[in-house]
């Protein structure tokens, strides 16, 4: 599980303490900013019928992200990236009529060779 939060240093060591006091938790690895690799993930459905379509899809296209699934009225597409990025390709596919959408939240692994198992 990755859990981010944003706090002051002194108070790292207190989060990494209540967190271990779960009863599930076996490490906690705290991740510096620059030493990570993040990412997170949307899912979003939107209404689209036959006539809407091309606009759908040129912002879909616009910002990368992946159709995975086109229904009779609704495409539902894929985007993984920095929480900016999402949030502006939720605002821009807003205008087609958001039906339902899920987020990942952030996810993140440490950079270069290291691994958290160590």
């Amino acid at each position: 599980m990755t859990v981010v939060s944003e706090v002051e240093p002194e108070q790292v060591k207190q989060v990494e303490a209540q967190l271990l006091k779960l009863e599930d938790v076996i490490k906690v690895a705290h991740l510096e900013e620059g030493k990570l690799v993040s990412s997170e993930l949307l899912l979003i459905k939107v209404h689209c019928l036959n006539k809407d379509r091309p606009q759908v899809l040129k912002t879909v296209i616009a910002y990368g992200a992946r159709v995975k699934d086109i229904g009779h009225t609704m495409l539902t597409a894929e985007l993984t990236g920095e929480p900016e990025r999402i949030d502006a390709f939720i605002a821009d596919m807003s205008v087609h009529g958001i039906a339902e959408l899920s987020r990942s939240g952030i996810t993140a692994l440490e950079s270069g060779d290291t691994v958290i198992n160590d």
